[in-house]
């Protein structure tokens, strides 16, 4: 009975936190060193810079040159959530990929194609077959230009069951807003060499900034998990 009661009083505690939403990995730039046990710097170009005053903060000079923060960790489907903030203090008439947030579940990127008046926001993954799914234009033709310098974009990508969605907040005082969801998903997502990695990118002229990252896994599986060892135990002692 005793060790019954302590085995219990362990699952409750490990299912409390689960309920209410557990931090798989953060950053939130705090400082000026970026924090070389949760961040590798992937960069190409001379002129490419990336470097943290309290955010994390990306440069170059148009000389393709290009840039990548990659997490340390790797992650699976458990963790279901990543979000990050992002802005630029410019107002460019040149994007390349200005902003990106890569993760093992899809890419959420302001993107220009290279054709008069293509800018705009896409979602990219793999689909169920395992193929490259073409990237699918948010939000119209919102441009990056249209938008005050320093606005700050709140970025999210998250898989609620079967279904794999995009959200963005744009500052206009909406909050986020769903951009795009699909079912027809496959995990893990690789974006470049980096599977299974939250990935912060930039290639434009000028500076980007990212602050405030966080992945967070689902917390109803994981409580489901901690209840199902409830389960177990209790089963074990009617035997």
């Amino acid at each position: 009975m005793q060790k019954s009661a302590i085995a219990l009083f362990v699952l409750l505690v490990l299912a409390g936190p689960c309920a209410r939403g557990g931090v798989l990995f953060s950053d939130d730039f705090t400082g000026s060193t970026i924090d070389s046990a949760k961040w590798t710097i992937v960069k190409e170009g001379p002129q490419a810079i990336c470097q943290q005053n309290e955010n994390l903060q990306m440069w170059w000079d148009r000389s393709y040159a290009w840039m990548l923060a990659v997490s340390a960790p790797t992650f699976d489907v458990t963790a279901d959530t990543v979000e990050v903030n992002a802005w630029q203090d410019t107002t460019s008439d040149y994007q390349g990929y200005p902003v990106s947030l890569g993760s093992h579940l899809g890419l959420l990127a302001y993107y220009n194609a290279n054709i008069p008046n293509s800018w705009r926001w896409t979602a990219e993954w793999t689909n169920a077959s395992g193929g490259f799914s073409a990237a699918v234009g948010l939000l119209g033709a919102l441009r990056w230009t249209d938008r005050p310098a320093d606005t700050v974009y709140s970025l999210k990508i998250h898989l609620d069951g079967d279904t794999l969605e995009w959200y963005l907040d744009i500052g206009d005082g909406q909050g986020y807003q769903l951009a795009y969801s699909t079912k027809d998903f496959s995990v893990p997502f690789q974006v470049a060499n980096f599977q299974n990695h939250v990935t912060l990118g930039d290639s434009d002229s000028g500076w980007t900034f990212y602050d405030d990252l966080r992945v967070t896994p689902e917390p109803a599986t994981l409580s489901l998990l901690a209840l199902g060892g409830l389960g177990a135990l209790f089963g074990r002692r009617r035997k």
